[in-house]
């Protein structure tokens, strides 16, 4: 299937509620790139529709190092498409699945990545909203931000609620405003931002961290960090947006001088996971470790 004149469709190689990637050879320029097709055939409604444009709108806006690129965009009768760059790597739930933990100063480098891409999406006026594990790809020494689905624009938000009445985004690491459905601010993402280093320092996912009072040593008896880590996670973690950290280069810096400091466990389990349960609505997944050296 040939779509915008010139993407040559290939294997699936992702899958997803807004729609199938594709691998595809650029019949202009003999490269290769990533081609997300919507299609109506595949129940996409006019609410999908419109969501699918939103995302690519907005990632049309986007252009960092730390971002996967989208080239084109188009819409046909039956389908809507994205044209964007093809990236050669695993996501990071699929690393911290296959290598357990990751070294603080690992963690301290891959967030530094991941704040600089939010901060420029920030200043755009744009909200990311499902920043997590599984949106994150690792190619080389870079991390690559991907999928604006949910993404929304700062200024034109309303409450934001799916078609059958939940929240938008993933349980663990959506902040509690994200939960009620309120409009989002660039503090949401700061909150993601911290949940996912927290968890790439524990190897696992931290569950509900939204509806209690945040204890980050409750990935595991072992964990062992520094409190400054504590303290540093706790404030961008807090359940007020308005008392949480500001940014996320904010967060970024403080986090990269916390993991220096002193204090680390000189034996800390490499924590690998397994799917245990799918909790009910609003308590997502959680994983339980292993602790093995």
């Amino acid at each position: 299937m040939l779509v915008g004149g010139r993407y040559l469709l290939g294997d699936v190689i992702g899958r997803g509620g807004m729609g199938v990637i594709h691998v595809a050879s650029g019949q202009h320029d003999g490269n290769t790139y990533a081609v997300k097709l919507l299609r109506a055939a595949d129940g996409a409604d006019s609410m999908a529709r419109r969501r699918f444009a939103r995302e690519a709108s907005n990632a049309l806006r986007i252009s960092h190092p730390n971002a996967v690129r989208t080239f084109a965009v188009g819409e046909q009768a039956d389908y809507a498409w994205m044209a964007m760059e093809f990236v050669n790597g695993c996501s990071l739930h699929r690393w911290i699945e296959q290598n357990g933990r990751c070294e603080p100063h690992t963690a301290a480098v891959w967030i530094a990545q991941l704040a600089d891409v939010l901060a420029h999406v920030h200043l755009l006026g744009i909200v990311h909203r499902d920043v997590k594990p599984s949106n994150v790809m690792i190619s080389g020494a870079e991390l690559r931000l991907l999928d604006f689905g949910l993404a929304r624009d700062m200024d034109n938000a309303a409450h934001v609620i799916t078609r059958d009445g939940r929240a938008a985004g993933t349980p663990g690491f959506m902040a509690p405003e994200q939960r009620l459905g309120l409009p989002p601010s660039a503090r949401a993402d700061v909150f993601s931002l911290a949940a996912l280093a927290a968890f790439l320092l524990a190897g696992r996912m931290p569950v509900a961290a939204w509806a209690k009072p945040l204890e980050t040593r409750m990935f595991g008896r072992r964990r062992r960090w520094p409190d400054v880590v504590d303290e540093i996670l706790t404030r961008a973690l807090a359940p007020d947006p308005m008392t949480r950290t500001a940014t996320t280069v904010e967060f970024s810096d403080a986090f990269a001088q916390a993991v220096k400091q002193p204090g680390w466990s000189e034996r800390v389990p490499l924590v690998h996971w397994r799917r245990e349960q799918q909790l009910s609505a609003g308590s997502g997944e959680t994983f339980t470790p292993s602790t093995e050296m």
